[in-house]
């Protein structure tokens, strides 16, 4: 627990009025209270560690603000002061729940994510799936492991150079990617609800050659050579990617999914692979995780399974607590603030 400044005994009282309570339930390298010590405040504040939903329940009295990816409804009836929940990841799937989300919305608690910490490391995971499948290094490993130099055939191998890239969801992470894609020689279009949002200028300086609505999902699907989902995870996403899905794209087509595991009916992607629907997956996340030992991915020539690490990276949290500090002097001043998620629409 750190106090910025101790009161003196003339101003107490106003002291406690104007307190602002921080619970940190995320502070992995236990920095971010220090850093929320050194950043000009108008009010005191108390900074408070809760590094798990029994020690939220138990903290979370007289806290104005939250830093974590959850809220346990256990602590609501002791959170009557909490008006603002920053996350430490860009999706909020684990904190909007249907039990949760009405109470939110109710009290008026707003809460931002840190959309634009992953974007570099989530892009260039993304083109390390595309290469390791473009120079069949899924052989080459099994090859590798088997102790057999077993070159891999041509006619899996390809270039990504004039290959055609489909980007479903156009946020931060699928802009970051288009770029790095057409940089690469890559053909791109995309999948946005907000088509209206983007200008001719901004597609063509990314090479985005044309922006799909969700109600041309179809036409989306039917010619990239890579399907990529970044999607977040709402009640319109959920299981998007089903066999109808599969079975709509090339069968050479690679599926990369680093959006979200739930937004893929795990079913109809083992079916799609195994019958050659399409060539192959690369996966991040899956709808259970982790994932099963008995899952036929874990042993499907045509998959590569990384375990929900693509948003990691070295610089990570130093953007994390970058845009939760910024954030915090905003709220602190009663301005606007960034990455305000509609807790609707849950993104």
């Amino acid at each position: 627990m750190a106090d910025r400044r101790a009161p003196s005994p003339n101003e107490t009282h106003g002291w406690r009025l104007s307190l602002l309570k921080i619970v940190l339930a995320y502070d992995p390298e236990l920095v971010l209270a220090e850093r929320v010590a050194a950043v000009p405040l108008t009010r005191q504040v108390e900074v408070v560690h809760a590094l798990d939903d029994p020690l939220i329940v138990d903290r979370i009295a007289g806290a104005t603000v939250l830093f974590s990816n959850t809220l346990p409804m256990e602590a609501l009836p002791r959170a009557e002061g909490l008006r603002w929940i920053q996350t430490p990841g860009a999706g909020v799937d684990r904190l909007l729940t249907p039990a949760l989300t009405p109470a939110l919305l109710e009290r008026g608690i707003r809460v931002t994510n840190t959309s634009g910490a992953f974007d570099t490391q989530i892009a260039e995971h993304v083109l390390s799936l595309m290469l390791a499948f473009a120079r069949g290094l899924p052989s080459a490993f099994e090859a590798q492991a088997a102790g057999r130099w077993h070159p891999v055939p041509i006619p899996q191998l390809r270039e990504l150079d004039g290959a055609l890239i489909g980007i479903a969801g156009l946020g931060r992470v699928g802009m970051a990617l288009a770029g790095r894609a057409r940089a690469l020689g890559l053909r791109v279009v995309g999948l946005d609800r907000s088509q209206g949002r983007f200008d001719d200028s901004e597609l063509d300086a990314l090479g985005i050659e044309e922006v799909f609505e969700p109600s041309a999902f179809e036409r989306f699907l039917a010619t990239p050579d890579f399907v990529v989902n970044a999607l977040p995870l709402t009640t319109q996403t959920k299981h998007l990617f089903d066999a109808r899905a599969f079975g709509l794209m090339s069968r050479g087509a690679i599926f990369i999914n680093v959006g979200r595991g739930r937004s893929v009916s795990e079913g109809a992607l083992v079916a799609a692979l195994r019958d050659g629907e399409i060539a192959g997956a690369g996966l991040d996340v899956v709808d259970d995780e982790p994932l099963a030992s008995d899952s036929p991915l874990w042993h499907m020539h045509n998959v590569l399974l990384t375990a929900h690490y693509a948003g990691w990276s070295p610089g990570m949290h130093e953007r994390i607590y970058e845009i939760f500090l910024d954030n915090l002097v905003r709220f602190d001043r009663g301005c606007s603030l960034t990455n305000v998620v509609d807790l609707i629409d849950g993104y």
